[in-house]
C-alpha cells in the first residue's frame, strides 16, 4: 500500500456522511418551510384549468374532468404534427392505433374541445370550443 492513503478511503466516507444530513436538512426546509407559495401555486392551477374560483375545483368531478381534458390538449399538442393553422394537429400510422390517443380524443370529444376529420390513414385534429355554448 502506498503512504499516507491509508485512511484515505475512511476519510472520504466520513466526509460523505457529514454532508448528507446538512444536504437533507437544507431539503427539508426548502420543501417545507413555504406553505404560502404552495397556496398560490393551487391557486394559479386552480385558474389554469378553467376554474373560475377554488368553489368551482372543489367538485371532483369537475375538477377530473378539467385535468383529463388539459391532459388529452397537451397530448395532442405534443404527439400531433402541427399544420400551420392554430390548434390543428394531424396524426397518422401507429399512433391512431395507439389506446390512450383514442382515449384522448374520445375525452376532448365527450367534452366538446375538439372535431375530428377522418382521412384514410390520416387524422387530423381541431381543437377548440365546440360546445352548444359557444355558438351564441
Amino acid at each position: 500500500m502506498v503512504h499516507g492513503l491509508a485512511d484515505g478511503v475512511d476519510r472520504i466516507g466520513a466526509l460523505g456522511n457529514g454532508q448528507v444530513p446538512r444536504v437533507v436538512a437544507i431539503a427539508w426546509r426548502v420543501l417545507t418551510a413555504n406553505q404560502t407559495a404552495k397556496r398560490r401555486v393551487s391557486v394559479r392551477l386552480s385558474a389554469r384549468l378553467g376554474g373560475a374560483s377554488e368553489d368551482h375545483m372543489d367538485d371532483p368531478q369537475e375538477r377530473a374532468k378539467r385535468l383529463a381534458t388539459t391532459a388529452a390538449e397537451e397530448f395532442v399538442r405534443c404527439n400531433g404534427i402541427s399544420t400551420g393553422t392554430p390548434d390543428e394537429f394531424i396524426f397518422h400510422g401507429a399512433d391512431l392505433a395507439d389506446e390512450y390517443f383514442q382515449d384522448c380524443i374520445a375525452h376532448l370529444k365527450w367534452a366538446g374541445e375538439c372535431v375530428v376529420f377522418e382521412h384514410g390513414e390520416e387524422t387530423t385534429v381541431l381543437l377548440g370550443d365546440y360546445t352548444l355554448g359557444s355558438f351564441e
